[in-house]
C-alpha cells in the first residue's frame, strides 16, 4: 500500500479502509481465489505486478538494486509467473521509468521495476512465449529525459519484448498533446511498422480531457527532478521549509530543462492558478498562468509558482492543461488508428490530481456526437472488439 501512495496518488488510509489489513491472501493463486470471492459486477482481468513480484522474490534491497536476479531468484519468478497464469492471470506488467522516475515510490526512491535489469525482463517475457498466450503492459521510459530523449531506445527493448514473448504488448501511453503538435505521429508510425514486422504491438491513447489539479501540499509528479523530489518529500512544515530555501529553488531552476511534464500536466509556465483558500489577498493571481505571472514579476516561473503556493501555506489550487490534445481532429485520428486502443483510466489512481476513468463517456460524447470525428461503430470498435482482437 505504501508503494501507491507516492507512485499512484492514492491516500493510505483510503487503502486500509478499503482493503483492510487482514488480508487473506499471500501468494498470487490465493489472491486469485480472494477476488473470486468478492461479489463483484465487472469482469476483471489481472496481471501479475512484477514489483511486488520482485520485493517477494528477491529481498527489497535487491529488487532495488538494478542488479540482475540470481538465476535462482530468475527462476523462481518465473515459476511464480507460470503459477500465477495458471490459476488464471493474463500476463505481467511494469512502469521502466528509470533512475529519475516519475512516478517514484513512497519515498522518493525509483521503484523496483524502474531500473530493473533487461535480462530479467525478457526472461520473464520469455514465460507467455513457452506457454503460447497472455499479454505484456509496460510503461517503457527509461529515455525520457526531455534534456537528451530517446524514445527510440525505449522502443528497441518494447520490440525485443514482443520477439522474445510473442505475445502482444500494450505500450503505455500514445498522447496527442496541443503543445507539441506532432508528439503523437512518430509513435503512431512506429507502431505501424512493428505490426508490420509482425510485432503485435498497441498503444494505449490518452483521449479523456481532463486536468491536473493539485496543491503543493500534495504534489509529487515532478520527481524527475532530484530537486523537486526532495523538496516535495516530508510534513507539511518540511515541505514548507524546503519549498521556500533558495538553494533547494537554484537546483529547480538548474534541473528545469530536464523536467519531465509530459503526461503530468505539461509546462509549469502553462499552470493556472485555481484557487487560493483563505488568502484574499492572493486573489490577484486567480485565473492566471503562471508563466504570465512570472513575466510581469520578473521572475522564473518556478519561482512564481513556488512564492504564490508558499504564501497560500501549500494549499493554492493550480490547474493543469488537459492531460491530452483538447483537439478533436487530432485526438480523433489518433482514437481510429488500428494500433491504438484509446482511453487511459489508470484503475481508479492518482485521485487526488485528477481521475481518467471517464474516456468511454468523453470518446461518445465529444468525438461521436458533438464533433463527427468518429462514428459511433468506430468507437464501440476500438473501445471494445479491438482489445479482444489484440489478444
Amino acid at each position: 500500500m505504501l508503494m501507491l501512495t507516492r507512485t499512484e496518488q492514492i491516500p493510505y488510509e483510503s487503502m486500509v479502509e478499503g482493503v483492510g489489513l487482514d488480508w487473506d491472501w499471500e501468494t498470487l493463486p490465493e489472491w486469485m481465489d480472494h477476488l473470486e470471492r468478492q461479489p463483484m459486477g465487472v469482469n476483471v482481468l489481472n496481471y501479475v505486478p512484477l514489483n511486488p513480484l520482485m520485493v517477494y522474490v528477491m529481498g527489497l534491497d535487491a529488487a532495488k538494486s538494478g542488479e540482475p536476479a540470481t538465476p535462482e531468484q530468475l527462476a523462481e519468478m518465473k515459476r511464480l509467473v507460470n503459477e500465477a497464469m495458471n490459476a488464471g492471470m493474463m500476463g505481467i506488467a511494469a512502469q521502466r521509468l528509470g533512475e529519475h522516475s516519475v512516478q517514484a515510490d513512497h519515498d522518493g526512491t525509483p521503484m523496483p521495476t524502474d531500473c530493473m535489469d533487461d535480462g530479467d525482463f525478457l526472461a520473464l517475457a520469455s514465460v507467455l512465449g513457452d506457454r503460447g498466450e497472455g499479454f505484456i503492459q509496460v510503461t517503457e521510459a527509461k529515455h525520457l529525459d526531455p534534456s537528451d530523449p530517446d524514445p527510440e531506445a525505449d522502443w528497441r527493448f518494447v520490440e525485443k519484448l514482443a520477439e522474445v514473448s510473442q505475445r502482444p504488448i500494450l505500450y503505455n501511453a500514445v498522447v496527442a498533446l496541443d503543445h507539441v503538435p506532432n508528439n503523437h505521429i512518430k509513435t503512431l508510425k512506429w507502431l505501424t511498422d512493428c505490426n508490420s514486422r509482425g510485432l503485435r504491438v498497441f498503444g494505449q491513447g490518452v483521449t479523456v480531457r481532463t486536468p491536473f489539479q493539485f496543491t503543493l501540499e500534495h504534489w509529487n509528479l515532478y520527481d524527475s527532478s532530484p530537486a523537486w523530489n526532495y523538496a516535495t518529500q516530508g510534513t507539511h512544515d518540511e515541505r514548507m521549509e524546503r519549498l521556500a530555501d533558495p538553494d533547494v529553488r537554484k537546483r529547480m531552476i538548474d534541473e528545469h530543462p530536464s523536467l519531465v511534464t509530459t503526461g503530468v500536466g505539461g509546462p509549469i509556465k502553462f499552470l493556472v492558478v485555481q484557487d487560493a483558500p483563505d488568502h484574499p489577498e492572493l486573489g490577484k493571481y486567480l485565473g492566471r498562468t503562471v508563466g504570465d505571472i512570472a513575466l510581469d514579476e520578473g521572475k522564473h516561473p518556478i519561482e512564481a509558482m513556488l512564492d504564490i503556493g508558499i504564501a497560500g501555506e501549500l494549499k493554492v489550487l493550480y490547474r493543469s492543461q488537459d492531460i491530452a490534445s483538447t483537439d478533436p481532429v487530432k485526438v480523433g485520428a489518433l482514437s481510429r488508428d488500428q494500433h491504438v486502443i484509446p482511453g487511459l483510466s489508470d484503475g481508479g489512481a492518482h485521485t487526488k490530481f485528477f481521475t481518467g476513468g471517464s474516456y468511454p463517456t468523453d470518446m461518445l460524447t465529444w468525438l461521436v456526437r458533438d464533433t463527427g470525428e468518429m462514428t459511433l461503430e468506430d468507437a464501440h470498435y476500438h473501445l471494445s472488439y479491438l482489445p479482444a482482437q489484440a489478444a
